[in-house]
């Protein structure tokens, strides 16, 4: 008999150990039977002194079967009350989706929290049938105390379709949106984001003054097997980070399958089309990335072709 199934313990931080947990203060709970619910709680974690973090997980601690997502912002003092598309959001921070890791920011890129901060967490609920008590937590991992990070990690919605059209009984339906990148960036990670009827996802790099026809259109990432059950946060290697110039544009090329092939899905019969509810659909991907100056970028471009030079001359 094959060996059994090793599932992964769910009291483990895949960014290794935090030096800061930030839970709800009160278990919340969620009725058996009841429609999508979305909450916005607002927490304290008590920090006294600014801080730059190198990483950050956002996972349920109870109750993970109803918890569709978590998204965590920074809300500081003076945006306290400041309202937002479904509540208080402040300085998006990091998202939870189930099976999700956690993001790395890696060495030199890190994101400032302020003393005085605030947590707001930010949850869709979604029912199972049974009444489900539930808690989440946030974990922090941050740099040494006078740490001064060299660039800040900001994290993008890259892609966001809104009109997305799955018709009843329907494979291999595509869906294609584009972000222009401003200033020379560093892509430090991707994460595809769909629900039930979600199948793929690609992320191509088309570089300025290249086209679709032209050699200048890189793959950067693609998920041909994606899962709504295993939100996975898919971190570039320190050397292999696409560097990207100014006037790149991400492509996003999503596919659904919304048939009875999908074992995942509720009902083919029905049509689909864009919403929050679990039911429904999305299609975008989460960056994290950083911005770098036109020295910068010159110089670690550099750096990467004298690696990789170097290490063709090794292998031959």
């Amino acid at each position: 008999m094959p060996a059994p199934l090793v599932f992964e313990d769910q009291d483990r931080w895949h960014i290794g150990k935090p030096d800061m947990i930030v839970t709800l203060p009160k278990d919340e709970f969620l009725p058996a039977r009841s429609p999508d619910t979305w909450k916005d709680i607002l927490v304290d974690p008590g920090l006294t002194e600014d801080r730059w973090i190198q990483a950050v997980e956002t996972k349920p601690t109870k109750g993970y079967t109803v918890v569709h997502h978590a998204a965590t912002s920074l809300v500081a003092d003076e945006e306290d009350g400041k309202i937002g598309d479904g509540g208080t959001q402040g300085s998006f921070l990091n998202e939870y989706a189930v099976g999700k890791n956690g993001d790395v920011f890696g060495d030199g890129a890190a994101r400032l929290i302020k003393a005085g901060t605030k947590i707001n967490f930010n949850i869709h609920l979604h029912a199972n049938g049974k009444d489900t008590p539930l808690n989440l937590a946030l974990a922090l991992k941050f740099y040494p105390k006078g740490y001064v990070p060299k660039h800040v990690e900001l994290t993008e919605n890259v892609g966001y379709v809104t009109d997305l059209d799955l018709p009843p009984n329907t494979d291999n339906i595509r869906a294609d949106r584009y972000f222009t990148l401003m200033k020379p960036t560093r892509v430090l990670s991707f994460q595809p984001h769909m629900h039930l009827r979600g199948k793929g996802m690609c992320v191509e790099a088309i570089y300025p003054g290249g086209g679709i026809n032209s050699d200048k259109v890189e793959t950067l990432s693609c998920v041909n097997k994606y899962r709504f059950g295993w939100h996975i946060v898919y971190l570039y290697k320190d050397d292999e980070q696409p560097l990207l110039p100014a006037g790149t544009v991400l492509h996003i090329i999503s596919w659904h399958d919304n048939t009875a092939s999908n074992r995942y899905n509720p009902d083919p019969k029905n049509w689909v089309g864009f919403g929050q509810r679990s039911i429904d659909d999305m299609a975008f991907a989460w960056v994290n990335y950083i911005w770098l100056t036109d020295d910068d970028f010159k110089a670690q471009v550099d750096a990467r072709k004298a690696k990789d030079s170097k290490t063709t001359q090794q292998q031959q």
